[in-house]
């Protein structure tokens, strides 16, 4: 395919100066950015990068839905378009892993976009030669909710409407993985309205209803097994999993106060990341990356939380959000002073554990 005619490489560099601690102030090289591409779309989404590559959304202007998805060779410099939405559709909610990426193509049934849609997730390889089918809503759907995607390696999971419940049901959503290899889906759970899910190695995270509020539970991808609550503070929210480990916000409602990691696991080990936030934290089991009170980007490590890292300052475009995977953490800026018309800029970087 043809190069995204919208994007132009802007830099690309073996190695730059790490971003400064928020907490001494000096320089440290924790970031090597391996590439800068700037993107003339208007709005910019669901940026991931992992290995050698990164892929992110371009939405249409005018509706901000998702139109095309590019996927970026962070080694040959080079972009492409990937996938592309069929007409009347949009593509969202993205996520990869080795040589497959999953999103969401979706389509409103209303002109009042709160009211119903239809989905279909979908997986392709980074060659663009192969597309499969994962899943797809049903017609017995009787409430709005949308499927986030999560993948690693072999495995895809998501939440799910039970077929023919509703929201008033006492258990109305599921949580499903499918093995990529084998074309099998798996129910993982049917009970405690599993509403966030994420997956790493063979084992599926998510947060469900507890006593008392939402908590995570963890149970094996793979086979039958018993649920295990892992947290008991019932404020368990956006909850994400990478390497190995696990991060979320509480409480559940209202302005995050804390951000909260799980390393490992057995034992259960858990670690305060960092107090106010603007929470939708992300890891790869060693670090964790989110977005500060004052929106800003901020890096710490799971064995040194009380001391993060300032990656981006007020030029930082939350839209886009950021991603990190074991050796590379993704993000973009858009100058304040431009508006919303100056360019996107994505950064890809390594990371130096």
């Amino acid at each position: 395919m043809a190069l995204v005619a919208t994007l132009a490489l802007m830099t690309a560099c073996s190695s730059t100066q790490g971003p400064k601690s928020a907490a001494s102030g000096l320089a440290l090289t924790v970031l090597a950015v391996r590439d800068e591409v700037k993107s003339a779309a208007g709005q910019v989404s669901d940026l991931k990068a992992w290995g050698n590559y990164a892929v992110w959304i371009e939405s249409d202007s005018a509706t901000g839905f998702g139109k095309t998805m590019v996927l970026r060779d962070t080694a040959r410099h080079s972009s492409r378009v990937i996938a592309a939405a069929p007409a009347g559709k949009f593509i969202d909610l993205v996520d990869a892993s080795g040589h497959t990426i999953v999103y969401l193509v979706a389509q409103y049934q209303q002109a009042n976009a709160g009211q119903d849609v239809t989905w279909a997730i979908e997986a392709v390889d980074v060659y663009g030669s192969s597309t499969v089918q994962v899943a797809t809503s049903a017609a017995s759907d009787n409430f709005f909710f949308v499927p986030q995607p999560r993948i690693d390696g072999d495995w895809v999971a998501w939440s799910q409407v039970i077929p023919g419940s509703t929201s008033s049901s006492a258990d109305f959503l599921e949580a499903v993985a499918y093995q990529l290899s084998t074309g099998k889906k798996h129910v993982i759970t049917q009970r405690r309205n599993p509403y966030s899910v994420s997956v790493t190695g063979r084992m599926v995270y998510y947060s469900g209803n507890s006593a008392a509020g939402s908590d995570l539970f963890a149970k094996p991808v793979d086979h039958e097994a018993e649920a295990v609550q892992v947290t008991t503070s019932s404020q368990v929210s956006y909850l994400s999993a990478g390497g190995g480990g696990v991060v979320w916000q509480e409480p559940t409602r209202g302005a995050p106060q804390a951000l909260w990691a799980l390393e490992g696991a057995q034992p259960h080990k858990f670690i305060k990341i960092s107090g106010p936030n603007r929470g939708s934290a992300v890891t790869n089991g060693s670090w964790a990356a989110w977005v500060s009170s004052t929106d800003t980007l901020q890096l710490a490590a799971f064995k040194d939380p009380a001391h993060p890292f300032t990656v981006a300052g007020n030029d930082l475009y939350i839209a886009a959000r950021w991603s990190m995977t074991a050796s590379s953490l993704a993000w973009a800026t858009r100058p304040t002073a431009g508006g919303g018309r100056e360019p996107i800029t994505i950064h890809v970087a390594t990371l130096r554990s």
